[in-house]
């Protein structure tokens, strides 16, 4: 990070990773690729310690991995295929531990809540779903008003502001209240990524054209 030099390149998937996750630890990450696999990496030896076949069903088992999450405490990781179901993993053991059903369109994109205790999915078609973790239930779906799929969820660290990514534009919601209060406007295409620095007074947000954006959290006007 001080160099930015290229330290090491890891092969082992068979095709594209949209996504990667460290472990609280630091000691592994978590790789999920279009290969339709999750795979656990080793930081010391970069030797994958685990595979997971993520999309269990018979229907097309060749639908690969479009995100991935893991859950604060490290023990429960949850991927999005390109199907409307979400499925919730053991890592250590590589089982499945729950699928949660609800969206009518193929999961884009999940994130967890800083506490474990909420996820939230996006999917393709302009809606948000916002999940408790412990029982499954589908607590609440928010419905965009752009006609857009939403590619991109994060929490801010203290758990209070839900950000979502969809067509040129950015919202934010209250997760205590659970209204949409704020939309960034900015960007000219998809917003692919969202993340807030460690302390939440950053946002920062990547689109389909490769244009970064950092929004100061503290400039936000809150109705």
């Amino acid at each position: 990070m001080a160099t930015g030099q290229l330290q090491k390149t890891i092969t082992g998937h068979e095709k594209g990773v949209p996504s990667i996750v460290y472990s609280p630890d630091g000691a592994t990450f978590m790789s999920g690729s279009w290969d339709n696999t999750i795979r656990i990496w080793d930081v010391g030896t970069d030797k994958p310690l685990k595979t997971i076949i993520a999309n269990t069903t018979e229907l097309d088992p060749s639908q690969g991995v479009r995100a991935i999450s893991l859950r604060p405490d490290g023990r429960t990781i949850v991927s999005a295929t390109d199907e409307p179901v979400i499925r919730l993993w053991d890592v250590h053991t590589g089982k499945l531990k729950d699928s949660l059903v609800g969206p009518t369109n193929s999961v884009a994109t999940v994130a967890f809540s800083p506490s474990g205790t909420l996820l939230a999915s996006g999917s393709d078609d302009p809606t948000l779903h916002l999940w408790d973790v412990e029982t499954g239930k589908l607590l609440n779906t928010f419905k965009e008003p752009t006609k857009s799929s939403v590619l991109a969820v994060a929490f801010s660290p203290d758990g209070r502001i839900l950000a979502s990514g969809c067509y040129k534009v950015i919202r934010l919601r209250d997760t205590s209240t659970e209204r949409s209060t704020v939309t960034l406007t900015g960007h000219t295409t998809w917003v692919r990524a969202l993340a807030f620095s460690p302390d939440g007074h950053i946002l920062a947000s990547i689109s389909e054209d490769g244009v970064v954006m950092l929004w100061d959290m503290s400039q936000v006007s809150w109705q």
